[in-house]
């Protein structure tokens, strides 16, 4: 069976994990992980230059859609992760940042802002996010760095209690959503802050609260979504959203902050947010996938032009998701283009096919070839205060030359 009609097949049944055991890309379409997805269209998957008729062992392999990361700080996954917690709340936090770690934050700051957002936008890419909410204050600066699409169709308020909060939230927004920080912290006060902050939406403007740590039970009917961050609220307050929370109605978006306040890459912080929350793997992926799509109007799933192929660990499609590492994705395409392919699918391209991919990297020992706006990005970054986020996440750069030709 060919690699269009497989993937095809795949689509068709919108079933966002599927295993086969011995068959390069052939889905047995078995199990369903998010049985509230749409359905998607007929339309036929966009290969990228892959070949239609090439059968090439993969060996078990999962598929599923593009991540969408609702919230992350592109520019500070260059730092590393800052210690003396819990805190009080996010301003007592900065607080402790700025007063203990000043010579570092000249360090990090000194890197290029292009490069400290592209190497964080590479880290999401590695896990399979195409789309990413970038909580900066210039989306349109970032952007131009980014491989991942930057969802940027909201409005911007930083935080409940910052100048002229109130105010902005006052003005009419249509449909338009407003992202806002609220209840980050475990007071009382934060509490209040963000009840008095949703009842000034007298327009009824929709708002997506990002931690909601401290929001009440009142003021989270009021939010079109939330999104939780996990291990930036554990690092930080030693506390997130309750499991009574995140099984209710609210729909629920998955963001990893930053690395400023949280270690590790994506799959890292989904399995800490099941070992502490007891969220199994279904929920956590619609809250990647089909939850954020239709929260930020993308329209990822239905049409499914973003995908991603992984290794397989386990028979159960949902655990081998939770099991699975950066060196463990094989294939990302977004929006019809390829942006990371592993060494042993690389002869999936078409001889006659001019690819995108400009850097190699070492990814936990394995080579993937990627499409990065800076080919020698990490040879850039290697030697700066952030080449130690590199070194964490197991990346070595390799020489461009060894990039082999379509095949």
């Amino acid at each position: 069976m060919n690699i269009q009609s497989t993937l095809n097949n795949y689509k068709t049944r919108h079933e966002y994990m599927t295993t086969e055991q011995q068959c390069a890309l052939y889905l047995n379409n078995s199990r369903r992980l998010d049985p509230s997805a749409p359905s998607p269209t007929q339309a036929a998957l966009p290969l990228c230059g892959l070949s239609e008729d090439l059968a090439l062992d993969l060996g078990p392999v999962i598929v599923f859609p593009g991540l969408i990361n609702s919230h992350t700080h592109l520019e500070f996954d260059a730092y590393p992760t800052i210690d003396g917690g819990p805190f009080r709340d996010y301003r007592a936090w900065a607080r402790h940042v700025h007063h203990h770690y000043g010579e570092l934050i000249e360090k990090i700051e000194a890197i290029p802002l292009a490069y400290r957002r592209q190497w964080g936008a590479f880290k999401n890419l590695l896990c399979g996010v195409t789309q990413i909410v970038d909580h900066c204050a210039t989306p349109d600066a970032a952007a131009e760095h980014t491989p991942a699409t930057l969802i940027d169709d909201f409005r911007f308020i930083h935080a409940e209690d910052s100048k002229w909060a109130r105010l902005k939230l006052f003005c009419p927004s249509g449909d338009r959503p407003v992202v806002v920080h609220i209840g980050e912290g475990v007071t009382p006060e934060k509490e209040h802050q963000t009840d008095r902050f949703l009842a000034a939406n007298i327009f009824r403007n929709p708002v997506i609260g990002v931690h909601g740590i401290a929001a009440s039970d009142l003021s989270l009917t009021r939010l079109r979504a939330l999104v939780w961050c996990p291990v930036s609220n554990l690092h930080l307050y030693n506390q997130t959203l309750k499991p009574e929370i995140l099984n209710s109605d609210i729909p629920i978006l998955f963001g990893t902050d930053s690395n400023l306040s949280a270690a590790g890459h994506l799959f890292d912080h989904l399995r800490t947010a099941h070992a502490k929350t007891g969220q199994g793997g279904a929920n956590l992926l619609k809250s990647l996938t089909s939850t954020p799509s239709a929260v930020w109007r993308v329209n990822n799933i239905p049409a499914l032009q973003d995908y991603v192929v992984a290794r397989q660990h386990y028979t159960d499609p949902v655990k081998s998701f939770l099991a699975l590492n950066p060196e463990d994705i094989l294939i990302v395409i977004k929006a019809g283009k390829l942006l990371l392919l592993d060494e042993c699918a690389f002869s999936l391209l078409k001889t006659d096919t001019r690819h995108p991919l400009t850097a190699a990297i070492q990814v936990g020992g394995r080579l993937k070839y990627v499409a990065l706006k800076t080919p020698d990005l990490l040879t850039c970054l290697m030697d700066t205060e952030a080449g130690q986020r590199l070194k964490e996440m197991k990346l070595h750069a390799v020489s461009p030359e060894s990039i082999p030709e379509a095949r």
